[in-house]
């Protein structure tokens, strides 16, 4: 569809993110210059020592119900003994441990995480004790904590706390420093009581208090550290978790399993670490680790969903993003709301709002509003002890869109110097002006029938209604008829062979009717050429799209010719045609790129039409009920077009008149390679052409176990240089929640492929490297990088480092054939003229692949809970 088209459906599906981020949050790998890391990384080697020697054993099964009882208050003293040796010590404390709790916080809970400093613990939102209905629940939010891990003297000193981000080579071989014996089958199974955010997962590590999976002697990958990952939207709230290790992991009883182990992880000496990554949260109850042998010895109590004792808090002021009449209003979710309340005026009085109640998601859409008014938005949290008091309002105006812009001109097409003509939908056939005649000649349709059943939307698309009052639609009768003509399509007097190649973009509804659109080509001319025996009738060709099939009709003495196929919503069709007689045709027919019906008519059947017609025809001259709605139409009778198939007109039709779909030369993509890190990419291409690009995208995280990304991408062969400028990034003012963390990235990369590897594992995925920017603390900045994965297979590695890319920058991937081998080179220039080259790298490494011709190059973002917009401008792709 046309831009607006594009813009009003990111409008209406656009969730802005709201959460507020910190370092700790993301599952981004930090890598200072070209630190290269092992798929999946060696277990380590140092020596033991006496502080790793076997210690006694906090006793399995372990059964946690978080204090009930005993916690009373559930204030920020509650959870500070909760983590402390006070409530539960270790059975084996380090007489150096100035903190020897079974339950240890990792993160977020002291000053500058210095376990020396102040107690800070935000015990509210991070982690802490919660009331559920009087019985104390765990929170965890953008938080982390161990369970029965002893201090080691041999973590790294400089790490600050030895209890934190200390495991990578700092134990013996097949050696940790716990003190739970999972050197046997076990199980970890919890109630959850509450869960939500978005982008935010629910991991559980074994012998690693860092959060990168690999920083373990178990390493990474699918037997690594990393033994439970899921998104906490995942989870569901009363009921039981259950991981078994190896085996099975269910997030609730009778579902299907999520993940499967194979091996078991853990040793005699192995300690627990539970984490919740940064925009979401989860309230657990009743904990339970126990040997899959012992399974039964320990009934907790059912399940059940968080009840707070109390009204949640206000939520923060909505999002709202304004739109043709309406509003979308999104906003942050708050710890223990079960529904929210919107509520929306033209005045600053909530107490005289209109009020939409009992919202379960964290998003609306307010219809039916007045264009040009300004409107207050409120929204408030609502459980079952009562209402929270009002946000702050957020105020908007709805405004009806522009529309768009009708096609003067149209250059030859960039391969084969096609001249199109061209109407693009945004103005009713007959208005001077909407048609567009090889290029250059301003025209319009001439109208036959009622020509009130065609109508411009404020879409960029014209109505073709031809449906009766009786059916809903303008025509006085079903016998009424109404068409659009142009002609000659054809040179006169031109002789045979006839070519003509249309290309529609058609938007076939909801089915509203049994038709959807005609459209038919008559290629005679009137210098008697066509007489056929003094006749006077030469051939025509009539492509009708009905609800579920396509057909040529009366195609030649066979009859006609039909397809099933879904033509309801938005398609592309290609009608090739080629007359090498007054009734001899060839006719192929595409939707969305793929071949439907290739037809040759006997030798003198082709249905007739009248000699002196050489005319385009759009509607339908027998009086039958059509719904549709015209995006765009092009066509030509260049012969060099004939026998062109979609993939090669792929690029070739004019920039600017809507969705090309599998014509674009762009195309877009979410595309979950490999991984899980993040969530799962989206995105919308909101404008494309040869050298500018814009389009959103959320979702996705590309680090050193994931590819998963929002690409607008084309194929080329090497060697090429790709060339592309990064002009802006809009946040919708929503800002930034994923800051620090080069997970979340986004610019232009090169792919070996855009296939997820059949092992689903990052080792398996094709070679890649890229050129972006990531969100840095503290104001926040964008920070230069680049990224990229030397081989595939086993122990092939990544590499990513800063650079001193800025936005506005042109960036430059360049590959060449290095004796058989792609080498990268990537530059980076202020000016667009002189040239900085970054680095220079050979794709190969470990396994030896070779040089691989075909490479898809684009532009991609990762930006994790964030919803972005990017434009990139001055896209060039030159080969030698």
């Amino acid at each position: 569809m046309k831009s607006m088209r594009l813009l009003r459906a990111l409008f209406t599906t656009l969730v802005l993110a709201a959460a507020a981020a910190c370092h700790d949050g993301g599952d981004g790998d930090r890598i200072a210059g070209d630190v290269y890391e092992a798929l999946p990384p060696p277990a380590s080697s140092s020596s033991s020592s006496s502080s790793s020697a076997a210690a006694s054993q906090t006793e399995l099964p372990l059964y946690e119900n978080f204090g009930d009882g005993v916690f009373t208050q559930f204030d920020q003293n509650d959870t500070i003994t909760f983590f402390s040796p006070d409530y539960k010590a270790l059975a084996n404390p380090d007489p150096d441990d100035p903190r020897p709790s079974l339950y240890y916080p990792t993160c977020c809970f002291f000053e500058n995480d210095d376990p020396s400093g102040a107690i800070t613990v935000d015990h509210q939102n991070r982690l802490g004790l919660v009331d559920d209905s009087g019985n104390a629940a765990l929170l965890i939010g953008n938080a982390r904590f161990t369970i029965a891990q002893r201090r080691s003297d041999l973590a790294d000193p400089a790490s600050g706390d030895p209890k934190r981000n200390s495991t990578p080579g700092s134990a013996g071989a097949g050696q940790s420093w716990g003190e739970l014996d999972l050197s046997q089958d076990y199980r970890i199974s919890f109630c959850v009581k509450d869960a939500g955010g978005a982008g935010s997962n629910f991991q559980i590590y074994v012998d690693n208090n860092t959060t990168g999976e690999a920083n373990s002697i178990h390493g990474g990958g699918s037997s690594g550290s990393r033994i439970f990952n899921v998104p906490t939207s995942s989870l569901v709230p009363g009921e039981r978790v259950v991981i078994d290790i190896p085996g099975e992991t269910r997030l609730q009883a009778g579902g299907d399993p999520v993940d499967i182990k194979t091996a078991l992880v853990g040793t005699a000496q192995s300690f627990l670490q539970f984490r919740v990554s940064s925009g979401g949260h989860v309230i657990i109850d009743d904990l339970l680790i126990e040997h899959q042998a012992d399974a039964g010895a320990v009934s907790p109590p059912a399940c059940t969903v968080y009840q707070p004792a109390t009204a949640p808090a206000a939520p923060a002021a909505p999002s709202v993003l304004a739109g043709d009449g309406q509003l979308a209003v999104s906003w942050s979710a708050v710890l223990g709301a079960t529904a929210y309340d919107v509520a929306y005026h033209d005045a600053d009085d909530v107490g005289a709002a209109t009020v939409v109640a009992d919202l379960t998601e964290t998003s609306t859409t307010l219809t039916g509003l007045s264009n040009g008014t300004t409107y207050y938005v409120w929204v408030r949290a609502k459980n079952s002890a009562g209402a929270s008091a009002w946000s702050d309002p957020t105020t908007a105006t709805p405004e009806a869109p522009a529309g768009c812009s009708p096609t003067t001109s149209v250059p030859p097409s960039p391969g084969n110097n096609l001249q199109w003509s061209v109407y693009d939908g945004c103005l009713a056939p007959f208005t001077p002006g909407a048609l567009v005649v090889d290029g250059s000649t301003g025209t319009q349709f001439s109208p036959g029938g009622d020509a009130d059943d065609f109508s411009a939307n404020d879409d960029g698309t014209t109505r073709f209604d031809s449906r009766s009052t009786a059916n809903g639609g303008p025509a006085a009768a079903a016998s009424d008829t109404s068409r659009a003509d142009y002609g000659p399509i054809v040179p006169l007097g031109s002789g045979y062979p006839k070519t003509l190649v249309l290309v529609a973009g058609i938007d076939g509804g909801a089915a509203v009717l049994d038709r959807v659109l005609e459209i038919e080509a008559r290629l005679g001319d009137d210098d008697g050429m066509g007489n056929n025996g003094g006749d006077g009738n030469c051939g025509r060709v009539k492509l009708l799209i009905r609800d579920g099939d396509v057909r040529l009709e009366s195609f030649d003495a066979g009859g006609s010719i039909t397809q099933a196929v879904d033509t309801s919503g938005f398609h592309t069709y290609q009608l090739s045609v080629r007359q090498t007689g007054p009734r001899d045709a060839t006719v192929v027919l595409y939707q969305d790129g793929v071949e439907l019906i290739a037809a040759t008519a006997q030798p003198g059947t082709l249905r007739s039409a009248n000699c002196s017609e050489n005319t385009l025809r759009i509607g339908d001259q027998g009086g039958s009920e059509y719904f549709a709605d015209i995006d765009w139409l092009v066509w030509t009778n260049d012969d060099v077009a004939w026998g062109l198939t979609p993939a090669q007109l792929r690029g070739e039709l004019p920039d600017g008149i809507g969705n090309l779909g599998p014509y674009a030369l762009w195309t877009a993509e979410a595309q979950d390679l490999a991984g899980s890190g993040g969530s799962a990419p989206d995105g919308t291409l909101i404008s494309a052409a040869a050298d500018a690009v814009t389009f959103s995208a959320s979702g996705g995280s590309v680090n050193s176990s994931s590819l998963r990304h929002y690409f607008v991408y084309r194929q080329v062969d090497a060697p090429f240089t790709f060339t592309a400028r990064l002009v802006a990034v809009d946040d919708g003012g929503a800002g930034y929640t994923q800051t620090g963390s080069n997970s979340f990235r986004f610019g232009i990369a090169i792919l070996e492929s855009i296939t997820p590897p059949g092992s689903g594992q990052f080792e398996d995925v094709g070679r890649f490297a890229t050129l972006d920017y990531y969100v840095s603390d503290p104001t926040p900045t964008f920070q230069g990088s680049r990224a990229h994965k030397l081989d595939v297979g086993p122990g092939s590695s990544r590499s990513r480092s800063d650079t001193p890319a800025q936005i506005g920058d042109w960036l430059r991937i360049q590959v060449i054939d290095d004796g058989g081998v792609p080498r990268v080179i990537r530059y980076r220039s202020a000016d667009g003229v002189n040239f900085e080259q970054l680095n220079s790298t050979l794709l190969q490494d470990a396994n030896g692949n070779g040089y691989p011709t075909s490479w898809y190059l684009g532009l991609y973002a990762a930006p994790g809970a964030d919803t972005l917009t990017f434009a990139f401008e001055d896209i060039e792709v030159t080969q030698p």
